[in-house]
């Protein structure tokens, strides 16, 4: 499989993008499953652990294929802390971060992830940019970015830079208390004191 099948593979992705990618420029709506189909060839590329399918995923992830369809979390959950190409795809994919908001949040928890085993791993969220998606995540109101605003709580805990404790403020208001119990443990995580007297806190509350 690896030597026939994978090369194969490719071929059937490239093809199928191709013609995707020539049906969106004529202004025309894609066959039935056509985005489906690319974004499954994607998750087995993913799964296979090969450089050429790696080179797949990130150059989909920067245009967006798919950006709002969360078969995005599978793919990028592939690239746990045993995948070779792991390292390279955290790295390309962090400059810049993905533009569309399922991808980076997919991207994020793949991330978190490797973080949680990983001491020495690089978070693609750890930049200025990174630190103002973030921001936006745990500043919205918005019911359906509260997974996004949970990921980015978690984050805190591994990108050591200045303006993370701008961050965890804004997490310690977030509406939804899970995200403020998330980030208080980020918080101790990073050795923060503030982060235990908030969890003391919440474990007071009976409500």
């Amino acid at each position: 499989l690896w030597r026939r099948g994978i090369p194969e593979l490719l071929q059937h992705y490239q093809s199928l993008r191709r013609e995707y990618d020539q049906t969106i420029r004529d202004g025309q709506i894609p066959k039935e499953n056509q985005l489906d189909d690319l974004l499954e060839l994607l998750n087995v590329l993913a799964t296979y652990q090969t450089r050429e399918g790696t080179d797949c995923v990130i150059e989909a992830a920067r245009a967006g294929l798919g950006g709002e369809d969360y078969q995005w979390y599978s793919i990028l959950s592939s690239y746990s802390a045993e995948h070779p190409q792991a390292e390279r795809l955290f790295a390309e994919l962090s400059q810049p971060l993905p533009d569309a908001d399922s991808i980076a949040e997919s991207l994020l928890d793949a991330a978190n992830a490797i973080a949680v085993e990983d001491e020495e791993f690089t978070h693609p969220f750890a930049s200025p940019a990174g630190l103002i998606r973030l921001k936006k995540w745990l500043s919205s109101a918005d019911e359906m970015d509260l997974g996004k605003a949970y990921s980015a709580a978690a984050a805190l805990a591994y990108i050591n830079l200045p303006g993370r404790e701008v961050l965890l403020d804004v997490a310690a208001v977030h509406p939804d208390v899970s995200v403020r119990i998330e980030a208080a443990a980020a918080a101790v995580h990073a050795g923060l004191p503030v982060g235990l007297e908030r969890l003391v806190e919440y474990c007071k509350d009976v409500h």
